[in-house]
């Protein structure tokens, strides 16, 4: 295990490579490493805690291996760099600000297990295009706030729930979606400038 902020602030960082026995990741462990460049993940790791890459600014990728079940709250936090994530099929929390301000990001793509999308979780991030799964339940507040390049988002049928602001701050935006959805109610409620088309 590395412990909570083992490593917070450690200007000295640029590359890691961790033991392949490694299972946890602690709560900002490397926070605001900012010559981090690379780390690569053991496949054995099971969980990363809250932050744990927070600030990380040179960060340009990463790959999640499959034994993480969950993105934690503020992963990557600010990691302006982060433009490829790899994440396996069987994530089913993207928490809290877990890529906000990662300005960077043009594309995700979204784990077929995923369920949950938390608040903020891509605020401010530079996506284009989102296509979320069917298996989507829930989408947090503040969401996809200020992503001003978005242009198009599908949003499935199985999503219940959308939060408060989850779109604000987009431009033009086409949201895409089933009629009589819980996406459809939200999108005209909306107060925002977008379009609103139907996949059925």
């Amino acid at each position: 295990m590395i412990s909570y902020q083992c490593f917070h602030a450690c200007q000295q960082l640029q590359e890691i490579r961790l033991p392949i026995s490694l299972q946890m990741i602690g709560s900002d462990a490397f926070m605001g490493c900012e010559n981090l460049t690379k780390i690569d993940l053991p496949y054995e790791l099971q969980r990363i805690g809250i932050g744990a890459f927070a600030r990380c600014i040179p960060l340009e990728e990463i790959k999640i291996p499959f034994s993480v079940n969950d993105i934690a709250e503020g992963l990557f936090l600010e990691c302006r760099n982060l433009k490829q994530i790899l994440l396996a099929e069987n994530i089913t929390q993207i928490g809290n600000s877990a890529f906000e301000n990662c300005s960077a990001i043009q594309s995700f793509n979204y784990p077929h297990a995923l369920q949950t999308i938390g608040k903020r979780a891509f605020f401010g991030t530079g996506l284009e295009t989102v296509v979320l799964p069917e298996t989507l339940i829930s989408i947090g507040d503040d969401a996809f706030r200020d992503c001003s390049r978005l242009t198009d988002i599908y949003i499935p049928r199985s999503v219940r729930c959308i939060g408060r602001d989850a779109l604000k701050g987009t431009l033009n935006i086409t949201v895409h979606t089933f009629a009589r959805s819980a996406a459809a109610k939200y999108s005209k409620d909306l107060k925002y400038r977008y379009s609103l088309e139907y996949l059925d």
